[in-house]
């Protein structure tokens, strides 16, 4: 299985939207129903966590099938990171595809993209694989 990493542009934001909702249902059972509705919401919503980050997709075949948001150094929130920090959130993959390895790869590249941007230190919130 050849696995290629990119950023991500606009057009792939609906997909990882679904991915990291599905990548996220098996949580829903722990919440509830009006909680995980909320947080559904929220998870399907890239296009505003895109402000602040970068998404980063693994495809397989041409078929995005996980994708990890990479916050550079001064663009993670300052409420929860120091300064100096960049950060890794909503680190997400298809149910399907989970167990391979992908997720590690994205993690990866993240920490690979925080070293060029000479990050103090890296930050994971809410890692899922």
């Amino acid at each position: 299985m050849t696995i290629e990493m990119r950023g991500a542009t606009s057009k792939d934001f609906s997909n990882i939207g679904d991915i990291t909702v599905e990548a996220y249902r098996r949580f829903a059972s722990r919440l509830k129903v009006e909680n995980w509705q909320k947080m559904r919401q929220s998870l399907s919503k890239v296009n505003q966590t895109a402000r602040d980050a970068q998404f980063i997709v693994a495809e397989v075949e041409g078929q995005i099938v996980g994708a990890i948001a990479y916050c550079a150094l001064g663009n993670s929130n300052p409420k929860f990171f120091d300064s100096g920090c960049s950060s890794l959130r909503l680190l997400a993959l298809t149910p399907s595809y989970q167990g391979q390895g992908i997720g590690k790869l994205l993690t990866k590249e993240g920490i690979r993209r925080a070293k060029q941007d000479h990050a103090e230190c890296l930050d994971c919130t809410l890692v899922n694989s």
